[in-house]
Formats: C-alpha cells, sequence, structure tokens
C-alpha cells in the first residue's frame, strides 16, 4: 500500500506542476516521498486512528488513485517509479540489488528526471 501513497504524491505533484507558475521562467519543484512499510489504513484519510494531517491535507486537495501495480521490494519498486516501466521488462523485479553489485539499471533507460530536464 507504500506505493498507493507514493503514486498518489508523485501525480498530485505532478498535476499541481501543470498550472501556470506565478513567474513563467520559474521550474516547478517536485517531491517524492517513498514510505517503507506504509499500510493502506495507516493514514488518516483512509479512516485510520493515526494522525496524518498533511497527508490528510494533500488528499483532500488531490486525486486519489486506489488502483496500481506495486512490488513487494525497494529495487524494483525505485525503477518502476524512475521509468513508469515495469521492472521485469528490464530485468529488476525479482530481488534487491545489494550495494557492493556492479549491475542495475540498464544506461539506456529514460527516467522520470531525464523526462523534467527537457521539459517534456
Amino acid at each position: 500500500m507504500k506505493i498507493c501513497l507514493l503514486v498518489f504524491i508523485l501525480l498530485y505533484l505532478i498535476l499541481e506542476g501543470c498550472s501556470p507558475p506565478v513567474d513563467a521562467t520559474q521550474k516547478p519543484n517536485f517531491i517524492i516521498i517513498v514510505a517503507d512499510d506504509l499500510g493502506y489504513a495507516d493514514v488518516g484519510f483512509h479512516g485510520s486512528d493515526i494522525a496524518t494531517p498533511n497527508l490528510d491535507r494533500l488528499a483532500s486537495k488531490g486525486v486519489q488513485l486506489e488502483q496500481f501495480y506495486a512490488c513487494p521490494m525497494c529495487t524494483p519498486t525505485r525503477a518502476g517509479l524512475m521509468t513508469g516501466r515495469y521492472p521485469i521488462r528490464f530485468g529488476l523485479m525479482r530481488s534487491v540489488i545489494p550495494p557492493q553489485r556492479d549491475f542495475g539499471m540498464p544506461p539506456g533507460e529514460f527516467t522520470i528526471a531525464e523526462m523534467l530536464s527537457f521539459g517534456l
């Protein structure tokens, strides 16, 4: 369920960035929050007893997307978020990459950072 919140926040920020900024030369800022072990019912806007006022405010002013695909591990989750593609398409679906490994996401993958830098 942590991916649900992550997708919600990312899309909220993207949609907020679509409105024209006050200064047309100023580029929008993006904040992506990846919350580990956050369950569906661990936020106030899903009926939790846990107080999450800032997330509740984002949820009330934004769009909540409740249907998605998620990966149970951090490597595929991050790779999917960075590329918008299923991690199995480039070999990062089945495990976590330890720090001492010399492989990862293929250099040819087009990431969200590259898309934003080109202004697409």
